[in-house]
């Protein structure tokens, strides 16, 4: 991640926040993160949080809307939408987003909060309508 600070600079820092976060709050709090793996398997973690629990939904919609608020203040909500060449990468968060909504009622393991089916329909509309921006634009351009 270095590398990308001495490159990019400051746009570098969501990037890392986001990095940052997933690790905190999606590892280290519900369960427990191997910080040392491959050379070590202990487990650190602050809490023993279930991923389907209603703990886990309320912090990940609090998280959403806090997000939703900091894109709309700074403009990037907008930016987003908008056709770039980089839009085609936005189908790696598409897919993750996606995936987890797929499995819904197959198991424990890949629990998705019925609270979060609608953060997740959002943040699919939004991917794809960018992805779909920027594939039209070139479409307009041959």
């Amino acid at each position: 991640m270095v590398p990308f600070f001495f490159i990019y600079r400051k746009t570098a820092i969501p990037y890392f926040a986001a990095l940052i976060s997933h690790s905190l709050i999606g590892d280290f709090f519900t369960g427990g993160a191997q910080l040392f793996w491959p050379f070590s398997t202990v487990s650190f973690g602050a809490l023993d949080i279930n991923v389907g629990s209603m703990v886990n939904a309320s912090a990940e919609l609090t998280l959403f809307a806090v997000s939703l608020i900091v894109m709309f203040k700074t403009g990037d909500l907008l930016k987003i939408m908008e056709p770039k060449n980089y839009n085609k990468v936005l189908f790696l968060p598409f897919m993750a987003v996606l995936v987890p909504m797929l499995t819904l009622g197959r198991g424990s393991e890949s629990v998705l909060p019925t609270l979060l089916i609608i953060p997740s329909l959002f943040w699919l509309a939004l991917f794809a309508y960018s992805i779909i921006a920027d594939f039209r634009t070139k479409q307009n351009i041959s």
